[in-house]
């Protein structure tokens, strides 16, 4: 579980652009911690850096949701608006699943599902432990 507004790297800028990771690093945080789980030596400060330094930002703090697969620990497979019971089945069998929740405002990684309809999350910006599916509009996708 990395935060985006951990010591270490909050105050940091993302990417290019005027903000830090605090105030707007979910997207290349919840992607950190894919990584990290598949053995990637990284956290948001590093992936932060990496991603500077291989044109991995568009519009100087948004991430290039593919270019992490050229660490070899992931594929991405793309956007997506999917179903509750294939979002479960996909991180029941280890995908790494990036959702987009607070009316498109934040980035979560979906960590397992529980109850009809919830969502279990590392959310690297809320305290907040689930999310209903009904308030995820999309999830970025990695094999």
């Amino acid at each position: 579980m990395f935060k985006q507004c951990d010591a270490q790297w909050g105050s940091q800028n993302l990417g290019t652009c005027a903000l830090t990771i605090c105030q707007a690093g979910c997207a290349m945080t919840s992607v950190a911690m894919i990584l990290a789980t598949r053995g990637v030596q990284t956290n948001p400060s590093i992936l932060n850096s990496w991603l500077n330094n291989n044109s991995g930002y568009a519009d100087g703090c948004d991430i290039y949701w593919g270019i992490v697969d050229d660490f070899g620990k992931t594929s991405y497979q793309g956007m997506e608006t999917a179903s509750y019971s294939t979002v479960c089945a996909g991180v029941a069998a280890g995908h790494g699943v990036v959702a987009n929740v607070r009316d498109g405002t934040h980035w979560v990684l979906i960590t397992g599902c529980s109850s009809p309809n919830l969502y279990n999350v590392n959310d690297p910006g809320f305290n907040q432990a689930t999310y209903p599916s009904d308030q995820v509009s999309q999830e970025a996708v990695y094999h």
